[in-house]
């Protein structure tokens, strides 16, 4: 490939587009939901789905101000989960999105759904901020879908 491409490039020399494997985005066997809350809307109706709609995987909630959320233990942060999960879901305020992002993906996590929002669609500190998630994405491999994301659904297989 030419120096100004990347594997993430759309122009490839045999017309091909490579193709990340999308499995731990819409049928993900363990998720993380950072910010795990029931009295939050978004969070709580993402778990919510995820409970009635079949979803067979593991679910970790994380909140370090709760010990427990929808009858499951609930997580410090996502170093505390002993397993590297599939899918994180993040449902904090701005400031704390690319430290969380930063973490999974050191961690190991392939994809990060951010439904927070005021980034670049807020103002110049969320401009700030979103160029950061970018940089913490590409430095520790992790895919972002978001921010300001409303979520993914997958007809098949796991619900989302």
């Amino acid at each position: 490939m030419p120096d100004n491409e990347t594997e993430n490039s759309c122009t490839v020399s045999n017309g091909s587009v490579p193709v990340p494997d999308l499995d731990p985005l819409f049928d993900p066997e363990s998720v993380a939901v950072i910010g795990a809350s029931p009295d939050s809307f978004y969070s709580g109706n993402l778990v919510k789905n995820l409970l009635d709609y079949g979803f067979d995987g593991t679910l970790y909630p994380v909140n370090p101000n709760r010990d427990n959320v929808w009858n499951r233990r609930c997580y410090d942060d996502i170093e505390a989960i002993p397993q590297t999960v599939d899918l994180v879901v993040v449902s904090v305020p701005r400031k704390h999105v690319v430290d969380i992002i930063e973490s999974a993906g050191e961690r190991g996590v392939p994809v990060a759904l951010v439904l927070t929002a005021g980034f670049a669609e807020a103002d110049e500190t969320g401009v700030e901020l979103e160029g950061q998630l970018a940089v913490a994405a590409n430095e520790t491999g992790i895919r972002v879908v978001g921010p300001n994301c409303i979520g993914v659904m997958s007809s098949e297989g796991a619900t989302l």
